[in-house]
């Protein structure tokens, strides 16, 4: 799920976020099983998941838990993940069809999954397009289809409280002509100046796939 087609995937920041401590981007151990992507808490208080709609990424040591359960499910060539014992941290939820590793019961295995975020509670892995969080969801948040999306968030989460410095991957984008645009203006930018703020100015990244409204009316439409 690294990277997922639909998505713009900056890998050089992801290298900041696991691979140099020196760095301020650095967060994640990867002596320890990791999976880190865009968070999401669970809306009916169960297990909290990382979102499989969006780029996500894991490395060995998870792949080796999880790969044990997988193994042993296998029947007629076919992975039964559905066969897999329910979790015992949450016995009686029925897990999100977005959550890609529900089946294997993470937190019974001692993984804990959370929010990919800086310090400035910003986050580094987008579902949407640069435009819409960095616009639109001022106005989306309003509405009750992003609820799921909304639930433990900041609610101040767009503009440049949406993304991280260096943000990893944005998603969603139906139009592989635009990728391939997109991609192109971010390969001829220097590292260190491909940051949010500079993404941000770039004319060629108004794509969100939703029309902008006046705020006054998104409030009458709640």
């Amino acid at each position: 799920k690294f990277p997922d087609t639909d998505s713009i995937v900056l890998v050089d920041h992801f290298k900041k976020l696991v691979t140099d401590p020196k760095t301020d981007e650095y967060k994640y151990d990867m002596e320890k099983p990791q999976l880190i992507g865009h968070f999401i808490k669970h809306y009916k208080d169960c297990n909290d998941y990382i979102y499989s709609g969006a780029v996500y990424a894991f490395n060995t040591l998870l792949l080796q838990k999880v790969g044990k359960i997988a193994t042993s499910h296998i029947g007629n060539n076919e992975l039964a993940l559905d066969n897999i014992q329910k979790c015992q941290t949450y016995p009686a939820c029925k897990h999100h069809a977005d959550d890609d590793f529900a089946p294997f019961c993470l937190k019974d295995l001692g993984v804990e999954v959370g929010p990919t975020r800086d310090a400035n509670d910003r986050e580094y892995f987008l579902p949407y397009g640069i435009h819409q969080h960095y616009v639109t969801m001022k106005y989306d948040k309003h509405d009750a289809s992003y609820k799921w999306y909304w639930k433990g968030k900041n609610p101040e989460a767009f503009g440049e409280n949406c993304c991280a410095k260096y943000p990893v991957s944005f998603g969603n984008y139906p139009s592989y002509e635009d990728l391939n645009r997109y991609y192109q203006t971010l390969q001829m930018t220097e590292p260190e100046r491909r940051n949010m703020e500079f993404i941000a100015s770039v004319p060629d990244f108004d794509d969100s796939p939703i029309d902008e409204v006046d705020e006054e009316e998104a409030q009458e439409n709640q």
